[in-house]
């Protein structure tokens, strides 16, 4: 700045009438085009006039004279040289070029840096009458060009050849800043004299150097306004316009706090279009290349950084700590943090904010501080976010977030793990002034506890879409030990305003509490939709593709997982670990992606859970025709691995049954639906499950004792403190297909072990079995049966009503095997059953019940499958295979009847003191009689599809056909299409 002054003073003083008569003999006629006109858009030159306040003092030089003017454009950093010329009569500016430069006029803004004059015939004669002139050949405007729209064309210049200063300090005459000596003579001159520059507005005309040896002391350099003549600090509240020159080589070495730029930025505070770069700022706090501090209302636009810095705590970018509105700024920095258990609250670009506003940022940097809390790659803990951007490395230790460490803001339209595709960041601002095409970038972020994608924790908003992009690759980018997700690591508060969306392509790998949009979530109650795209590989317990552990969940929406998730315990396709979920949630949770624990605890929807589900009715564990795996040990289901819960009034405690697509591989406790069910001290009726969507499920369960495997629930335990009150409902279950292959027993089509103990009753009604069961037994098992495989535990009642088996049960070491029950130990109550499929074990098997022992009744049913008898096996029948002798109650089989093929007609037991056998008929030529003759009566084929026959059976249970044309069936248990009717000819 100060080299132009003696030239242009010289020249005025002594040339101008050389000049202006020399100039004066080739004077053109010269036409003007009309002010901000842009003639020839089609083709060829293009002239564009805009008018210069300023350039009239040059009539005393010239009145005309050819020039270059240098337009830095928008794609690069490329200068174009536009020929020009300059007519001071005019007062005006003509630029004339040639397509394609000014093509793009009307769409952009240009800065017009300085002219060049081709010949120095100006300055050397200048020389020549005063040795204090150097010969320079270049003006400098530190102007702007705005041809946005070409009718409203904005020009100012900071060109000034008489004042000791370039511009008086207004926004429309802004001062000029050309060096760092000019920086410290005339801001940090004000400010350490109390003057906070209010209002004044600064440029920067050239790019600075901040290496200046008589100002920095060996420290380098000190925050402006940090000390002030009143022994105090003086906050920056003027505005800077960079004008997109650089600010190079801020530095500072210190072992002591602050160092920046500014001390600290004022609440009107606005620095913009500045590039900082080689910054080398070292320290301990309070480090940020433009401010150490900011007051709420200070603006930051325009900026981007190159550089290191490294300190301790409240390290950031450009603000260490405070409040401040960032936009269109972008950090490639290496912010790094000294080894310090201490250190808190680093960020690309601020270390510490509260309500910092920050929009259309991008780090393509590094944040390292492996001992650090609060960590994050925009900030280390607060703020709001919209269309942010993030990729390089984040490293912290606790509290570690692609974002922020510590959340408490809101995030919408960001991405981790991307970036623009632009070539250079030499003009950050112009990367958004159009729809961006965002592209993956490398992404790496470390951390212990606590560490997200977006947030390591806190309490955040979503809106918009937002995504955890990634490259290609399998290799882990996100790791941590306990609390890792995708998009938060802890969330104690998520909302996620209208359309809201995450989706996270993280490859994650953590120990506990892990998962593809939160480690662990807490408190929502909102709309959102979550897709995670990125396998997971945890090492602990509560591991979900969606989230790990949550609770207080009164959600809606759709969470969605196309990912493998593998875990050791409490492992979800969605959720790991259900604390809470209100019954107004209704989450569709969609689960497309393999799931593996290595140990229990594992669902193809949800891992475990201690209160009720309620799922959304588009949820659904894989699709129709799909191969989906789940693989564990033990409690391991199609929807949920176990749910134990205290039951309460509850009407249901799964709402809305997802439909199952699945291969299920386990040891014991498994299910199509869930593997496991503990459900306490209900004070009603309570259901198990409600919905009928379809689940096609293959189950493969290796353990050859203590199995309990169940084509919809494993183990079913129902229990209370208070004898004979609450009622436990598992009803509907009709479009449940595919197989069971299982080592061990107690296997059911619809629930392989069932227990009561102290409720009013168990109900299982209206349910329907196509799963076929084979064993796989190398030795005896006991317990296979269409509807339930086993009870036994003495309790209360347990009834199965209006229930039927299509499917076949088989295995040759199989004992206490039957069409709906295989083996009870008291209190069971079969009603309105009936089997079709065929039921071939080796001992104790029955059409309808396998074994019996104390207080069973069976009536109103019957069997038309075959339960085929060789030599070897024994006590096989059409309705109860076995009455043990051991028992003291009766087995009462009443309104009963067999045309299946089978060993004995009705029953086969070895205790037929205790049998209580009424209007019960067999097929003669289907069995070699029975073991009971009392009550059970042989029946030809015309005499069963005779109505007479069944006199004692009431219509109000049964359907009776046209006499000779079939069997009676049940009114309220109809068969299903496709299956013949008994005896129907």
């Amino acid at each position: 700045m100060n080299t132009f002054k003696p030239i242009f003073a010289a020249l005025v003083l002594f040339l101008f009438q050389a000049i202006f008569l020399a100039c004066s003999d080739d004077k053109e006629e010269i036409i003007i085009p009309p002010e901000n006109s842009i003639p020839g858009q089609e083709f060829g030159i293009r002239q564009l006039t805009v008018k210069l306040p300023r350039l009239g003092r040059l009539e005393i030089l010239f009145s005309k004279i050819n020039c270059r003017i240098h337009i830095k454009g928008v794609d690069d950093r490329i200068t174009y040289p536009v020929n020009t010329f300059l007519s001071a009569t005019a007062d005006s500016l003509i630029i004339e070029a040639e397509d394609p430069i000014l093509s793009e006029l009307p769409h952009q803004m240009y800065h017009l840096n300085y002219i060049t004059f081709p010949k120095k015939d100006l300055a050397v004669k200048a020389a020549e009458v005063t040795a204090e002139a150097g010969i320079q050949d270049t003006v400098y405007l530190g102007a702007r060009l705005s041809v946005e729209d070409p009718d409203n064309i904005v020009f100012r210049s900071s060109f000034n050849l008489e004042a000791d200063r370039i511009g008086v300090g207004s926004a429309a005459d802004p001062i000029a800043i050309a060096c760092g000596k000019d920086f410290y003579d005339i801001i940090c001159s004000e400010l350490s004299v109390g003057n906070d520059l209010a209002d004044k507005c600064f440029e920067l005309t050239a790019n600075i150097n901040f290496q200046m040896p008589e100002i920095t002391t060996d420290k380098g350099w000190q925050p402006a306004g940090r000390h002030n003549i009143n022994g105090s600090s003086t906050s920056f509240n003027g505005m800077i316009d960079g004008n997109g020159n650089a600010i190079d080589l801020l530095s500072s070495s210190s072992t002591e706090d602050y160092a920046g730029l500014f001390y600290k930025l004022g609440s009107r505070a606005h620095v913009h279009d500045i590039e900082f770069t080689s910054v080398a700022l070292n320290g301990k706090d309070y480090i940020g290349a433009v401010a150490c501090y900011s007051e709420e209302g200070a603006q930051l636009e325009n900026i981007s950084l190159t550089g290191f810095i490294d300190g301790v705590s409240n390290i950031g970018g450009l603000v260490g700590s405070g409040d401040v509105t960032v936009t269109n700024c972008v950090s490639s920095l290496a912010v790094k943090v000294k080894s310090d258990k201490s250190a808190s609250n680093i960020g690309g670009l601020i270390g510490f904010t509260t309500s910092s506003e920050i929009k259309n940022c991008i780090l393509t940097g590094l944040v390292t501080a492996p001992k650090g809390k609060n960590v994050g790659g925009i900030t280390g803990a607060g703020g709001s976010f919209t269309n942010c951007y993030v990729g390089g490395s984040i490293e912290g230790y606790d509290y570690t977030g692609g974002i922020t460490g510590m959340a408490g803001g809101t995030f919408a339209g960001c991405r981790v793990g991307a970036t623009m595709s632009y070539n250079s960041y030499a003009f950050p601002w112009e990367v958004f002034l159009s729809q961006p095409l965002v592209t993956p970038f490398s992404i790496g972020i470390i951390g212990r506890n606590y560490v997200g994608g977006f947030a390591g924790g806190g309490s955040l908003t979503l809106e918009g879409e937002n995504i955890f992009m990634r490259e290609s690759g399998t290799t882990a980018t996100l790791t941590g030990n306990d609390y890792v997700g995708g998009l938060v690591g802890h969330s104690k508060y998520l909302e996620a305003r209208a359309s809201a969306s995450y989706t996270s392509y993280a490859h994650i790998k953590a120990h506990d509490y892990s998962g593809g949009v939160a480690g662990r979530l807490e408190n929502m109650n909102t709309d959102a939709i979550f897709t995670n795209r990125g396998s997971i590989n945890a090492t602990g317990y509560h591991c979900g593709g969606i989230v790990g552990w949550g609770t207080a969940l009164a959600c809606k929406g759709t969470w969605t997982n196309e990912a493998t998730i593998v875990g050791v315990r409490a492992v979800g396709g969605i959720i790991g670990d259900v604390d809470k979920m209100d019954s107004q949630c209704e989450i569709h949770m969609i689960n497309d992606g393999s799931v593996t624990s290595t140990n229990y605890y594992l669902g193809g929807l949800v891992g475990y859970s201690n209160s009720q589900l309620n799922f959304g009715e588009n949820s659904r564990v894989s699709h129709e025709g799909g191969s989906m795996k789940i693989t564990g040990e033990y409690y391991v289901g199609g929807v949920i691995g176990s749910l134990e819960m205290e039951v309460g009034s509850k009407s249901y405690i799964i709402n809305k049954q997802p439909a199952v697509h699945a291969n299920i591989y386990a040891r014991s406790y498994v299910g199509g639906i869930s593997g496991y069910m503990r459900l306490r001290n209900a004070t009603g009726v309570t259901g198990v499950i409600n919905g009928t969507n379809t689940c096609k499920i293959v189950i493969t369960s290796s353990s050859t004792s203590g199995t309990c495997v169940g084509g919809a629930i494993g183990f079913m335990r129902a229990e209370t403190n208070t004898d004979n009150v609450g009622q436990i409902k598992l009803s509907g279950i009709t479009q449940l297909t595919g197989s069971i292959t299982a080592a061990g027993g107690a296997v059911g089509g619809i629930v392989g072990r069932l227990e009561n103990n102290k409720n009013k009753s168990v109900l299982i009604e209206d349910c329907k079995n196509f799963v076929n069961l084979t064993s796989t037994a190398t030795s005896n098992v006991d317990g296979f049966g269409g509807i339930g495989g086993l009870r036994e535990e003495l309790g209360y009642e347990i009834r199965i009503s209006r229930c039927a088996n299509y499917a076949d049960i088989s295995g040759r070491n199989v004992s206490a095997a039957g069409g709906i029950f295989g083996q009870q130990e008291e209190n069971v109550y079969i009603d309105q059953c009936f089997n079709v499929g065929k039921v071939d074990a080796n001992s104790a098997v029955g059409g309808i019940l396998g074994r019996a022992f104390d207080g069973t009744t069976v009536e109103n049913s019957f069997n038309m499958g075959e339960v085929p008898w060789v030599s070897g096996k024994t006590l096989l029948a059409g309705i109860v295979g076995q009455k043990e002798n051991k028992s003291k109650k009766d087995l009462r089989i009443k309104n009963c009847y067999n045309v299946g093929t089978t060993g004995w007609g009705i029953i086969g037991g070895e205790d037929d003191k205790n049998v209580d056998c009424q209007n019960c008929y067999y097929l003669d030529t289907a069995s070699n009689g029975d073991m009971k003759k009392s009550g059970s009566v042989s029946k030809n084929a015309t005499q069963m599809r005779q109505k007479g026959t069944y006199s004692g059976y009431s219509t109000d249970i049964w359907t009776f056909g046209t006499d000779g044309l079939g069997a009676p069936t049940l009114k309220n248990n109809k068969i299903a299409s496709g299956y013949p009717n008994p005896l129907s000819q």
